[in-house]
């Protein structure tokens, strides 16, 4: 048996007959008539009810095509990778980070005639993970925030992932035009000031909160709002009195959201925190393109409002 024997199956039953098949495949219809009987003799069944125009398979036929179809589509996926792999790529997943994403249309900017294949890839902690994990992406962007961190670092491990620690990060509370904060004439309040306010669970961590924690509790004046898009974020911020917690990204959330009238307000709770890094496979050697955009999101993260100094 020949995988030459098999496209020509796969390519038979999907013209739906073997001269559709001879046109389209600028393959004599005796040699496409050949080498199915061949197959058939090899596998000792017949797979079509017979060699005439029309391409009818017999039960044991269908079978037999679909283990070929999908022989094929495997084997075309190992071709198409090891065509990549002569070329130069940026695989990235991200966990909402928006400097993860400046820093990624950056490299595509500077490369993009160069042929680059280029792709990014947003989702929550644990779909960061398994994506580098697997290999489906070279690094992951992640953002580790201090109530969950020992757990977040306890499944790295156990999947063979090392993080790679860029800058440690403060928390703000942003609040729109209908949060009485809004016109509060203060630059940082405490976790107490959010009590009575909905909450935006973050979209980037699924953690349970230690400002949660903090505060006893929900009451039943809070009612929790999940959304894992900041855009959607942002217009429940601005057109609610609902809050949520996260870094200052200063020019990402104030230029490219700025129809979205948010303000960001430090707060002065000591272990509000989060860490900005990278993570990747223990043993795996990055290439020159993701190295380079390491190096970029590092000046990015460390260049931010709201860093703290370690």
């Amino acid at each position: 048996m020949k995988i030459e024997q098999l496209r020509r199956l796969v390519a038979i039953v999907k013209s739906g007959s073997f001269e559709a098949c001879a046109r389209q495949t600028y393959v004599e219809r005796e040699e496409l008539t050949d080498s199915m009987m061949q197959l058939e003799t090899e596998l000792g069944v017949k797979i079509f009810e017979n060699h005439e125009d029309e391409a009818i398979l017999t039960s044991f036929g269908l079978d037999i095509y679909r283990q070929a179809k999908d022989i094929c589509r495997r084997l075309d996926l190992l071709e198409g990778v090891s065509k990549e792999k002569n070329e130069k790529q940026l695989l990235v997943s991200n966990m909402y980070c928006t400097i993860a994403n400046e820093a990624f249309v950056q490299i595509y900017e500077k490369y993009h005639e160069d042929g680059l294949i280029i792709k990014m890839e947003e989702g929550f902690l644990p779909e960061t993970i398994a994506q580098v994990a697997s290999g489906q992406s070279e690094i992951g962007v992640v953002v580790l925030f201090s109530d969950s961190e020992n757990v977040s670092l306890k499944l790295l491990e156990e999947k063979d992932l090392e993080f790679n620690h860029i800058v440690k990060r403060r928390l703000y509370a942003i609040v729109g035009p209908e949060n009485p904060l809004y016109n509060k004439d203060c630059s940082w309040i405490n976790l107490a000031d959010l009590k009575d306010y909905p909450y935006i669970a973050n979209y980037a961590s699924p953690s349970d909160y230690a400002w949660e924690r903090a505060l006893g509790g929900r009451n039943h004046r809070r009612a929790e709002i999940q959304v894992n898009d900041l855009g959607c974020a942002l217009q429940l911020i601005d057109r609610t009195d609902a809050v949520m917690i996260d870094t200052l990204d200063d020019k990402a959330y104030r230029t490219f959201h700025a129809e979205n009238r948010c303000r960001f307000i430090l707060i002065k709770d000591a272990p509000l925190t989060c860490r900005v890094g990278w993570i990747k496979l223990k043993n795996r050697t990055l290439s020159p393109v993701c190295q380079e955009y390491i190096r970029l999101l590092t000046e990015k993260a460390q260049n931010c409002e709201g860093n703290i100094l370690v």
